[in-house]
Formats: structure tokens, sequence, C-alpha cells
């Protein structure tokens, strides 16, 4: 920190030298000067004095603006209202700084100056930014880029495109300023300004993250760093490899997160930023919370908030107490949660930041809710909700969702539940379903439509600007002494413009034709594959449970064999007795009872084997008995797994309670697990005589989860192959054995439930899948 102070007093002392020797200088040519240069080097001194003396400033501003007015010089009279305007933004006093660049607008206005009308106007939109009224920026920066786009200049164009980026950002407009981040990064990177290109990837990655798109918000934050490491800013690349940090811990990439935010730290403990360092504390301390490290996570939180609180940091301070008050949530103290909570909403909304304030209202409804204090829990949710909607975060409007469904639950209120249930799993699939038909389409039509058209826009600017700069250099070159010949290349330059100007037109009429005619098409075709890939994924299901009928037919065989051997062993019995004249009507009814229970057993066999193997399109979500559905998949393979003399243990916790789904597919889940651990188990036991098969299948509940785990001591998963297993029509069986699909239909059936499943697996040792799923009913006590 003292070398950073040391180096900013040398800047300081050789800038106001500098500038001093400057200001002499202009004071000296301003008593030489002509009337006619006069406003000009009153503008020159206004400018100088700008950082140093406002006061100052704005007296050279107003004498420049006087001669100015008084010689008819029009440019240098708004140059002078503008150096004023200046004056004033730095003292903060925005209102009158917004008067005077009103006035110097009415003069570019009038006297149609458009190069410096653009920089009044971006002067305009950037007063209305600091004065938060962002709405009212956007007029000016628009009209400035229309302005650079009719002059053809690049580096303009860029600019007022990264102004209206940062204007809807603000707004929460994440569309437009995506559209426009991205036209920025383009037009900056063509005119070759690699550093405010890099800004605009930074910016743009920003609000891939604020809408879910965790991926390209990766990609854009990797090509930003790309360029930082190449100019060689410490500075930034740390802030990215906080970005990168972030990002890679919404992949749910721990490991390669850890490293990256150590890395940054690193950096700016070097360059001696205490603002970057605490922000990256910060990153660790979320990291350690989410990884179930509490007391690490407070320690760094906690460290995190004294040094912003040092620094006045109040933006930061919410940050950290929302953080602690997470962590104290985990660790179930809600006292002290809330208190944090309560104290980082209160700074927040002293902001106009709606997704701060509404990410905070939902951490509070969530405590609420574990507190058991619903109705607040509802207001602080329904209210997080409101402007959720208003600001379109899925990511937030997910964490809502889910939340308010846990919320009606509790509350018994089934149909609400599931409404918020059915509106988080819509949203989920949305911003994760890689298999998504229609974001494929979409992402297809705009790299063929909109991207394209756009990379036409530029190669033909690039040709225009071209051909101007030659010509501009040939007029340079030979202006003196070819005067004839100049004008006669330029009447053939302007012939050639135009027509490159009609084969322009001409080849986007028939780009926007084709436009049209994708548009016309792309909803029927999006609907259409959407609609195959339901059937087919119907379709899949269905045949992963006749398939798994098929495996259990031996097992199903013997249950029904035993009540039917029963049944032929009580009626021989009666026929003995009778032909003995032994059958009394006690013996009969005694005999008449087994028989009528062996059926009922058979009926409850073939029953439950045809309502589980029938389509379960249709069947809604219900209230589901963990246990006892776990018990109903096991009755019809326990006989043939101990037939194959494997050592099938059940460890059911009664108070597991229940979840909400589908019975049957649950159901269909298990089975096809136990499938899967029996064949390893087989498969390992092949050529060995003292090995035991062995599979666990137990349950328990932790923090109104429900948990599912079978364990199998067979050959086990690669690492390789463990990232693949969920991947449709992966498999390591022959052909005859396996389709590749049990595991990709298992993980969408859990989706659909809310749900997760884990794997984890050593080679030649054990396997063990678990299952994830939401549960928040207790057992019901029984009367």
């Amino acid at each position: 920190m003292k070398k950073v102070l040391i180096s900013l007093l040398f800047f300081l002392f050789y800038f106001n030298l500098f500038s001093s020797s400057r200001i002499d200088s202009l004071e000296t040519i301003l008593e030489k000067a002509s009337s006619k240069r006069k406003p000009e080097i009153l503008n020159e001194l206004s400018l100088e004095y700008r950082d140093i003396s406002q006061d100052k400033s704005i007296e050279y501003g107003q004498r420049a603006f006087k001669e100015a007015r008084e010689r008819k010089d029009h440019r240098q009279e708004a140059i002078a209202l503008n150096n004023i305007g200046n004056a004033y933004k730095i003292s903060k006093e925005y209102e009158t700084a917004l008067v005077y660049y009103l006035q110097a607008l009415s003069i570019d206005e009038k006297y149609k100056d458009e190069e410096h009308l653009t920089k009044t106007l971006s002067k305009l939109g950037y007063i209305y930014v600091y004065l938060e009224e962002n709405n009212k920026a956007i007029p000016y920066f628009q009209r400035a880029l229309q302005i650079s786009e009719k002059n053809k200049n690049i580096n303009d164009i860029a600019y007022f495109s990264n102004c209206l980026g940062m204007t809807h950002w603000y707004l929460n407009n994440y569309a437009l300023a995506l559209k426009f981040y991205k036209r920025s990064t383009e037009f900056f990177k063509k005119d070759n300004n690699l550093i405010t290109a890099s800004v605009a990837l930074n910016n743009t990655g920003n609000i891939y993250i604020r809408i879910g798109d965790y991926e390209s918000a990766l990609n854009h934050y990797l090509q930003s760093l790309k360029i930082k490491e190449e100019i060689g800013d410490k500075k930034q690349i740390a802030n990215l490899l906080n970005n990168i940090g972030n990002t890679y811990h919404k992949l749910k990439q721990s490991d390669k997160a850890i490293d990256i935010l150590i890395q940054a730290a690193d950096i700016y403990k070097e360059i001696e930023d205490m603002n970057g360092y605490t922000q990256t504390l910060n990153n660790i301390g979320v990291f350690y919370n989410l990884e179930n490290e509490y007391e690490a996570a407070l320690e760094y939180h906690m460290q995190t908030l004294e040094i912003r609180k040092r620094l006045n940091d109040k933006k930061g301070i919410s940050i950290s107490m929302n953080n602690i008050g997470n962590v104290y949530r985990n660790l179930e103290n809600f006292d002290k949660s809330l208190k944090y909570q309560l104290e980082a909403l209160a700074l927040k909304k002293g902001t106009k930041d709606k997704f701060s304030i509404a990410s905070s209202e939902a951490n509070i409804g969530h405590v609420y809710q574990l507190k058991g204090d619903l109705q607040k829990s509802e207001y602080y949710l329904k209210h997080a909700l409101k402007l959720a909607k208003e600001i379109e975060s899925d990511d937030l409007l997910k964490e809502i969702y889910i939340n308010l469904y846990e919320l009606y639950l509790n509350r018994k209120n089934y149909q609400e539940a599931l409404s918020y249930h059915r509106l988080h799993s819509k949203l989920k699939d949305k911003m994760y379903n890689e298999e998504s038909s229609k974001r494929i389409a979409e992402m297809q039509v705009k790299y063929e439509t909109g991207e394209k058209e756009q990379e036409i826009e530029l190669l033909n600017s690039e040709k225009k600007l071209g051909e101007l700069k030659i010509s501009q250099q040939n007029i340079i070159i030979y202006s003196s002494i070819l005067a004839i010949l100049i004008t006669v290349i330029l009447i053939m330059l302007i012939s050639h413009q135009s027509r490159l100007r009609k084969k322009e037109i001409e080849e986007r009429k028939r780009i926007e034709k084709e436009i049209k005619e994708l548009n016309r098409t792309l909803e029927k075709r999006v609907k259409e594959e959407l609609d195959k890939h339901k059937k087919q994924q119907q379709l899949l299901i269905q045949k992963s449970k006749l398939e798994s009928l098929g495996k259990l037919a031996a097992g199903i065989a013997h249950e029904i064999n035993q009540p039917l051997g029963g049944i032929s062993m009580s009626l021989d019995n009666i026929l003995q007795k009778m032909n003995s004249n032994q059958l009394d009507n006690k013996y009969l009814n005694k005999k008449c009872n087994s028989l009528f229970e062996h059926i009922e057993r058979i009926r409850r066999i073939i029953e439950h084997i045809r309502i589980f193997s029938r389509d379960q399109q249709s069947v809604i979500f219900e209230k589901i008995d963990v246990n006892q559905t776990i018990r109903d998949a096991v009755s019809m393979v326990q006989t043939q797994y101990r037939n194959h003399n494997i050592d099938l243990s059940l460890e059911l916790d009664e108070t597991t309670g229940f979840t909400l789904g589908n019975k049957f597919k649950l159901e269909q889940v298990v089975l096809n697990l136990l499938n899967n651990a029996k064949d390893a188990v087989e498969e390992k036991a092949s050529g060995k005589l003292d090995y035991d098969k062995k599979i666990n299948l137990k349950t328990y509940s932790k923090r109104k989860k429900v948990f599912i785990e079978i364990k199998d001591n067979g050959i086990g998963i690669s690492k390789e192959n463990l990232e693949k297993i969920f991947d449709p029509f992966f498999t390591t069986k022959d052909a005859d054995k396996g389709t590749g699909l049990g595991l990709s239909i298992i993980y969408g059936i859990l989706t659909e439930m809310k749900g997760d499943i884990i794997a984890e697996s050593s080679q030649d040792e054990y396997t063990v899948m678990k299952v994830i799923l939401p549960g928040s009913f207790e057992k019901e006590s029984k009367q």
C-alpha cells in the first residue's frame, strides 16, 4: 500500500507541474492572441483547470462563451458550454451541468455540427446516468449511435453501443444490454481497440450470469482474459479470474473454481488492491458455504466484513452481511441469520438494484420458513417474486419458486405447492435441458441469419472505409499537381460506390427474404420437433419399464408359484378329508380362508404389475411414501436375488417420510438401479469362488431432502466413464444386455420430480447411486 501511495504522490506532483507549465504557456499565448483565437485559448484554459480548480474552469469557460458569442464562433460557443458543464459535473452538481449541456446541444443542433453534437449527446447521456435517470439517458446515446452509423465511424459505433449496453444493464433490460454489448465488442475488435473490446466481453459475461446462461458467460470471460493477459493488466486479470471462478461455482466445478480464486487473491495481494482482495475472500467464503464447510465460510466472510467496514464500502458490507446470514441459516442459527439478512436488506433498499433487493428478500423468506414463521416467509417471498418477474431473472425465479413450493407443502396447501412445483420444473427445463429442440433451433437460426447479416454488414462497411481511405490518401499525395486527374478519380469512385451500394441493397433484400421465410416456418418446425421429442421420450420410458419387467419375469413367476402351491395343497387336504368322511365346517372354513389369502396375494401381484407397466404420461404428481414404494419394488425382485445368492439388505429409516411425484416412476427408478447393481455383482462373481455378492439399499432424510442410496460391491465404474453414464445410449455392456438408456431415463424422471442423482464409484470395489428428492412431509402418526 505504501508503494502505491508513493507512486500516486509522484504522479500528482508531475501532473500538477506539467499542468502548471501548460497553463502558464496558454496564459502567455492568450495575452498576444488575436480576437479570433481568444475563444479557443480560453476553452483550452478551462479544460486545463477542470481537474485542478473547477471554479477557475468555470470562469474561463464563461469568458470563452462570451468571446465566442461576440464573434459568432458557434463551435467554440458550444465547447465553452460543455467545459462549464464538465466542471459542474466533477463538482457533482449534476443538475447545473445538465443545464449547460442542454444549451450546448441547442447550438450544435441549430448549426448542424454533427462532430461536436455526438460529444454533447454523450455528456447528456452520462449526466442522466449519474442522476440515476437511465431511461432519459437512452434517447441521447441512441441518437449519437445513429449519427455514428450514418457517418460510418466504427469507433463511435462501438462506444455508443457500449453506452447503451451499460444503460440497459442498469435498467435490468438484460436482452437489450446483451444485444448492444455484443455489437460493441464486434466493432471494437474491428477498430483493433482490444482493451475496450475486453471490457465489453466482460460486461457481456456479467449479463449472461444474471440470466443464468453460465456456459456463455464463461466463454466471454475467457475471451476477455486472453486479451488482458496479452496486455499484461494484472488488476483486470485478477478481476476476470474472480468472475471465472464464480462461474465455475455455478457450473458445479468446485475444484477449478477454488484454484482460480486462489490465483486471483494472490494477484490482488501482490498489487495491494484491497477491494479486489476482499471480493476474492468473499467468493472463497461462498465456495466453502456451498461445500458445507460452514466454519471456514464464516471465517472468510467475517474477515471480509471487517475490511469493508474499514473501507466504508456500503455495497460490499451488505453483500458480506447477506453471506454471513446464509452461513448462519445453514448452521440452523436462524435468529443470527435474520439479524444479518435484515441489515443487508436495509442497506440494499438505499439503492435501485432490484436484483440485489429481490435476492435478499428471497433469502429472508427462506429463513422465516425454516424458522416456522410461514406468514412472514410468504410476505418476503411474494415481494421477491414480484421484483424477480419485473427484471426477468430466471435464476432468482427458480429459487423463489422452490421456496414457495416448500412453504405451501408445509401449509398442506397441495394445490398451490403443485402450481409452484410446475413453474420451477418448467423454468429448470428452460435453463438446463440440453436436449431442448427449441433452444437448438433458436441458436441455429440466430447463427444462420442475424449473425451472418451482421457479418455481411461489417464486411461491406470495411470495404467502403478502405476505399474512402485510399481516395483520401490519393488526394493528399496528388492534390498539388494533379487536380484534374483527382477529379476524374473521384467521379470514378462515386460511380463505383454507387454500383456497390446497388449490389448491397440487392443482397440485403435477398437476405431479408430468406430470414422472413425461415421465421415463417421456424415456429412450426420447433413445435413438430418438440412433439416428436416428447413422444420418443415417453416411448423410451415405457420401453425401459417393459425391459425391467422382462428381467424380473423369473422372480415374478416364483412369487405367483408360491401362493399357487398353497392353493393346490389346501385343495388336496380338503379332498382327503372328504374321502375319509372327516370334513367338518370348522376345518372347511379354515382352508377356505387360506385359499382366499393365496388368491388375494396373486391378485395384488398382478394388479401391481399391471399398474406399473402402463403408460404413466397422464398421471399427476401425488404424495408418495418413499419407504413403501421401495418395499413394493423389492417385493418383485427379492426371490430372484435370493435364487442368485445375492445378499439384498434394506435399511429404511422410518422417519424418511414422503415426497411429491409419480409412485410408479419412482418404483421404476429403484428397479432400474437394482438391476444395474445385480449386473455389476454378477459380472464380478464370474469365475470367483470366495466372493459374496452384496447390495444394500437404505433411505434417510436430511435438511428437508429424502435420500435413497443403493450400494453394491460389484465391478465399479472407471473415472472416465463416470462422467458419461447419464448420457443417452452410453453403455459398457454388450449390445444384447443393455441399450444405454436406463440411467438417462432415470435422470429424466428425477428431473421431472425436482430431484437429482449422484454416482460414486471405485473400480473393482463398489458403486453407490444416491437419489435425492424433495421431502417436506413428516410421517403421519397412527391414531
